[in-house]
């Protein structure tokens, strides 16, 4: 004599979702799982899930996803919503930067100020690099009680030619911009 199970429960599967990576969990309690499949916004193929699936782009995505298990049964295909993580668009600066003097005798301290101004009225927090030529010599830390105004004191530039100037490096909120070099003359 011989028993015969048929098995008529469909398999379950759990989906999770951690920044844009969907994670899959098929189980069944009868005949076992045979395969997850799983398919994202659109797509009418259903893809076999073997590792976690990384959804690419910013904008919001649905993965829909379903179990087979070893007997054939389908689960109704379920989804999960991936959130719009589009980054907010930074604001545009606008960066100056002013040396003391344009002609100073070797030794002298040269003191470079400016300012960042955010074209939206905001306050620009962050870092401001003094830069001769490509060498960085200074930088300055903008905190919202400074309302985008800097000044610092320069190393003892060299004999010769410099071309200073500054750059707002930006932040998560505000574009990057640099001033226009300046020219200054030690003697």
């Amino acid at each position: 004599q011989r028993t015969v199970r048929i098995d008529t429960v469909v398999p379950t599967v759990e989906g999770t979702v951690a920044d844009r990576t969907v994670t899959l969990v098929g189980s069944d309690g009868t005949s076992g799982i045979n395969r997850v499949e799983y398919r994202i916004d659109g797509v009418e193929t259903w893809t076999t899930y073997s590792a976690p699936v990384v959804v690419p782009g910013t904008a919001t995505a649905t993965v829909h996803y379903r179990g087979v298990d070893v007997a054939g049964n389908a689960s109704q295909p379920a989804s999960v919503q991936l959130a719009d993580v589009t980054p907010e668009p930074r604001i545009d600066t606008v960066t100056s930067g002013t040396p003391s003097k344009l002609t100073v005798k070797f030794g002298t301290t040269v003191k470079f100020s400016g300012f960042v101004i955010a074209l939206d009225g905001s306050t620009a927090t962050g870092i401001v690099e003094i830069r001769d030529g490509s060498n960085l010599i200074a930088t300055v830390e903008l905190d919202a009680r400074d309302k985008g105004r800097y000044a610092v004191n320069l190393p003892n530039l060299g004999r010769g030619l410099h071309n200073l100037s500054a750059t707002f490096v930006g932040s998560d909120t505000h574009e990057e911009s640099s001033s226009i070099p300046v020219q200054v003359i030690v003697r």
